[in-house]
């Protein structure tokens, strides 16, 4: 189809162990479904899809051939029990999908970069195109720094919620995330550094001990260079990748 939008699928994806456990129990039908869902989110300009209507589950129910409520079961149990899906109350989004359309994004700016360069040295340095190359490289720098907002009022880049991630789990993650949002939101208080302040203080507010703690007990992993995800399971699994980002693991 001439205007499908084309994105990458690992042929082991399987094997994540996100999509195992999410496989134990949904089986063969929720992994079509799974894939699905991350079809329409990159049709979505911000790759995400809105979940805050009575009629969103229907809407999703009528693309994967299910029910309402099934389908609700599955979208909820893929953001809260599995962690594939991250979801703020208004929309969800695969992270990791969003990390590899970033590089997506990217290449294209550079590629529509060079081409407003070409058109400039075919032209002369009076063209109208002089600015263009200009405004593209200021976004992309932009770009770069742009961080997403989790709940009402947190917000942080993704390269810092997975640091969280890899220091405290995700399911922690969520909760300081949680706890930092109703704080903020009942104060009014306001932080140079939300990241920042889950590791000052919300941390040990939510888990009981404080971050020095926890990155002592850590057992030392090793970690994709990229992104900073632990690379456990590509390793276990013999995979030379990383599941969230698609950078090359070197060998040790």
């Amino acid at each position: 189809m001439k205007d499908a939008y084309y994105f990458s699928h690992d042929s082991n994806a399987r094997h994540d162990m996100k999509i195992k456990e999410m496989r134990c129990v949904y089986g063969g039908e929720g992994y079509g479904w799974y894939w699905m869902l991350v079809e329409i989110m990159r049709e979505q300009s911000d790759y995400k899809l809105k979940y805050d209507g009575q009629y969103s589950a229907q809407i999703y129910a009528d693309e994967l051939g299910t029910t309402p409520e099934k389908a609700k079961r599955f979208i909820d149990d893929c953001i809260n029990e599995f962690g594939l899906f991250t979801g703020d109350g208004k929309h969800f989004w695969s992270e990791s999908f969003l990390r590899r359309m970033e590089k997506v994004d990217n290449v294209r700016e550079r590629l529509i970069d060079a081409g407003k360069k070409g058109a400039e040295i075919r032209w002369g340095s009076n063209s109208t195109l002089n600015s263009t190359p200009i405004a593209v490289k200021e976004s992309k720098v932009k770009k770069s720094k742009v961080k997403n907002k989790y709940g009402d009022y947190v917000t942080m880049t993704k390269v810092e919620y997975n640091k969280l991630v890899t220091l405290i789990g995700e399911r922690n993650t969520k909760s300081c995330i949680t706890k930092l949002n109703d704080y903020k939101g009942a104060k009014g208080k306001k932080y140079k550094s939300d990241y920042l302040a889950i590791r000052n203080w919300v941390i040990k507010e939510v888990t009981g001990k404080p971050t020095s703690a926890w990155e002592m007990d850590k057992p030392v992993v090793r970690k994709c260079k990229n992104c900073g995800k632990s690379l456990e399971n590509e390793i276990r699994n013999g995979v030379h990748h990383c599941y969230e980002c698609d950078a090359p693991i070197k060998e040790a």
